[in-house]
């Protein structure tokens, strides 16, 4: 099934190129063989993405010697020699002086590696931060600091596995290469997001199986093992290696706790979010794709937290890009925030169920439904009321407005003619909605009885009545019929 997956995404994009294009499209197969003939350091910089401008927003944040230090990593690991330490040397400087340094040294890397997701066999760490000093102070520092790797690529000795970081990064530039055909035959930014947002979700299953499934090479190598983290990263690599803007993000499902990452994408001068994993839900087909996470505001903070490290650009969307506004709406109870929406233009705002109360109705100072505009909602819980009505057939005997969970008072027993009153039609109850109560009543038997018997002595009379006439009238038309035929 999972072949049969991948074939579908790549029957489709080899079409949709063939559609754009008159160029024969490259086999993935064609660029591996490429690759494959290539020195493990010409791959290392053919990996290494150029970061397009609006997407360095955590570089731009650094200070001059962090951007020198960030630059001076990316070309450290060019060199292709992973376990060579990074040495840095300061000297005539204080105790905290070093530790502001040391300060800057990190936040460098950590701007690296949140801008740079290709590099998929670094982890996010330092392996070792040594300082080297010398007396008295001031004093001279040395720091030598190693990056760590994946554990995947890292033998129970130590050693690096460079075999296996080679052939995944074959695989992963071959497989990059491949999907850019079809990015590259589009002309729309959307398109292109769109293009990589689906090929994504098609050649993927959300599993994790190993440390590798948190990295590019659980989405663009092994296709059954990512997690978010890879489709995220996946993402981002394919999206920086064809000048598009994205961001890798993380943060928390404050419905369950779990961390997430997902990617925010610069499409016409403004941010938006998407969510690739999100869209390729557990247990969904395995041709569908989802774009409930695709090109949409931020999701509001009491579904998702973002990690306080992370930087969110600007301008971020408040519409979803096909252009239907979406604004937020905040609900407020005695001053308090409560809840916070994002109602997409013409909907309704939804009263949450943590703020439903029995008996009671959520009413708003504002309008909140046919929502057009970004608004403030002050709310204050009204007693429910409902209308009872007592009848007697089609006659109303009372109507009431009682408020909730008050049992209604039932008018004087009604009278009808010749009938005994039985009671209402069900049991008189607390009111929690409109309700109709019925009259019943029974007729008397003894009217019953004695209308019986002199309905049938008048039918009786009357019957005779007329017999005894048409007899009469019989004789007397025989004796003139006899005179008449004498």
């Amino acid at each position: 099934m999972r072949l049969f997956k991948g074939l579908l995404a790549v029957l489709g994009i080899a079409f949709s190129i063939f559609l754009v294009t008159p160029i024969e499209a490259k086999t993935k197969a064609a660029y591996l063989d490429d690759y494959e003939a290539m020195s493990f350091v010409n791959k290392i910089n053919e990996l290494v993405n150029e970061i397009p401008s609006q997407s360095k927003i955590y570089y731009n944040t650094l200070s001059v010697e962090g951007k020198a230090l960030y630059n001076a990593y990316l070309d450290h690991i060019k060199l292709g020699t992973l376990e060579e330490p990074f040495v840095i040397n300061y000297e005539n400087i204080t105790e905290a002086e070093m530790d502001i340094h040391q300060q800057t040294i990190e936040q460098a890397y950590i701007a690296l590696i949140n801008e740079h997701s290709e590099l998929f066999f670094l982890n996010g760490g330092f392996g070792r931060i040594t300082r080297t000093t010398t007396e008295p102070s001031p004093k001279d520092y040395e720091v030598e600091l190693t990056f760590k790797l994946t554990d995947s690529y890292v033998s129970l000795s130590g050693d690096i596995k460079y075999d296996q970081i080679e052939d995944d990064l074959n695989m992963v530039l071959a497989t990059r290469d491949f999907i850019s055909q079809g990015v590259q035959a589009l002309s729309i930014e959307y398109e292109k997001y769109k293009y990589i947002h689906d090929y994504l979700i098609l050649n993927n299953s959300y599993l994790k199986t190993n440390d590798l499934s948190h990295t590019p090479v659980g989405a663009l190598v092994d296709w059954e093992t990512p997690v978010c983290e890879a489709y995220a990263e996946a993402f981002q690599l394919l999206a920086h290696h064809n000048g598009l803007n994205s961001t890798y993000v993380t943060g928390v499902i404050l419905s369950n706790g779990e961390l997430h990452a997902w990617n925010n994408v610069r499409l016409g001068g403004t941010w938006y979010f998407i969510d690739v994993t999100w869209d390729d839900p557990v247990g969904a087909d395995l041709d569908y794709i989802d774009y409930t996470y695709f090109l949409t505001p931020q999701l509001p903070s009491f579904e998702r937290l973002i990690d306080n490290e992370v930087i969110t650009p600007t301008p971020f969307t408040t519409a979803i890009y096909d252009n239907i506004p979406v604004y937020e709406i905040k609900i407020y109870l005695d001053g308090e925030l409560t809840d916070i929406q994002m109602v997409t233009s013409g909907g309704d705002v939804v009263v949450p169920s943590s703020l439903e109360r029995e008996g009671y109705d959520l009413v708003f100072d504002q309008e909140s439904t046919r929502i057009n505009s970004a608004r403030s909602l002050n709310g204050t819980y009204v007693l429910q009321t409902f209308t009872i009505t007592f009848k007697s057939g089609s006659t109303i005997i009372k109507t009431e407005t009682v408020d909730y969970n008050v049992t209604p008072e039932a008018p004087s027993d009604p009278t009808r003619t010749n009938y005994t009153f039985l009671g209402w039609s069900s049991e008189i109850e607390p009111a929690k909605e409109d309700r109709v109560y019925e009259a019943r009543f029974r007729l008397n038997s003894d009217v019953n009885t004695e209308g019986n018997m002199l309905g049938t002595a008048t039918g009786l009379a009357i019957t005779l009545g007329i017999g005894l006439i048409a007899i009469v009238g019989l004789m007397i038309l025989f004796k003139v019929l006899g005179k008449i035929f004498r």
